[in-house]
């Protein structure tokens, strides 16, 4: 499958206004590259582990002096209004997925506002390092669509 075709594919998810997109990839870099190829001018927030909230397009901390865990970063895109659609990209949070009620409770509510509110315009991009079976959160299963494409792509 092509990039042109793949990035097709998660333009006819985003486009199904799924709330959560579940894509499992080792290449963050290609994934990277997917995203930047679709989201034209719609603002992008990334979470970074070690730096916090990140501009996506330049890999940039928004808050260098401040570096946010994922649930403050959570916290802080939950309830604000999006004026125009936003791409949030979420990498490696399996652990958080599974360990960490208040993240699970965060997206749900996220994905609700999603598909309820029409000031709140976003899709959540999940990228997961594990190949295997994807674990998520049965409170998040109705909201996620996982993205079997770059599963694909990641394998071949």
């Amino acid at each position: 499958m092509t990039p042109t075709n793949l990035a097709q594919q998660l333009q006819q998810l985003i486009d199904t206004h799924a709330p959560i997109l579940y894509m499992p990839c080792q290449d963050k870099d290609a994934l990277d590259s997917l995203i930047a190829q679709i989201r034209g001018s719609r603002e992008c927030l990334e979470f970074d582990h070690a730096l916090g909230t990140l501009d996506f397009a330049t890999k940039r901390p928004l808050k260098p002096d401040k570096p946010q865990d994922l649930e403050s970063f959570l916290k802080d895109n939950s309830d604000r209004p999006f004026d125009q659609e936003l791409f949030i990209v979420l990498k490696d949070i399996d652990q958080q997925l599974e360990q960490e009620p208040k993240v699970v409770a965060l997206l749900q509510r996220m994905a609700r506002n999603i598909l309820s509110k029409e000031d709140y315009s976003a899709t959540i991009f999940i990228f997961s390092s594990h190949l295997g079976t994807p674990n998520i959160p049965k409170e998040l299963e109705i909201y996620t669509r996982v993205n079997i494409y770059s599963l694909a792509k990641c394998r071949s």
